[in-house]
């Protein structure tokens, strides 16, 4: 997952299909998906994030859980996670 693409399908992909689901009356539940969405926002994206960071050496392996801290990474990185431009 060193490539930009890469991070942006594996990041984004299940926003997509959960709004896709929400939008084809698959999900009819509103507080399923506020479930799911915050699942997302709060282990998915930031295991997908720190993965990243760690594959191109930026973190170490034992700083994976800081990820999970709101912003810590996100502001630290975006460029490189979003464009890999350091």
């Amino acid at each position: 997952m060193k490539s930009a693409i890469g991070y942006w399908v594996w990041a984004f992909f299940p926003v997509i299909a959960l709004l896709s689901l929400w939008k084809s009356g698959l999900l009819r539940d509103p507080l399923v998906f506020l479930i799911l969405l915050f699942v997302y926002a709060c282990i998915y994206r930031p295991v997908i994030m720190s993965l990243k960071l760690i594959a191109l050496g930026k973190i170490a392996r034992k700083d994976f859980f800081k990820s999970f801290i709101p912003f810590y990474y996100d502001t630290k990185y975006f460029s490189l996670l979003f464009f890999n431009r350091e």
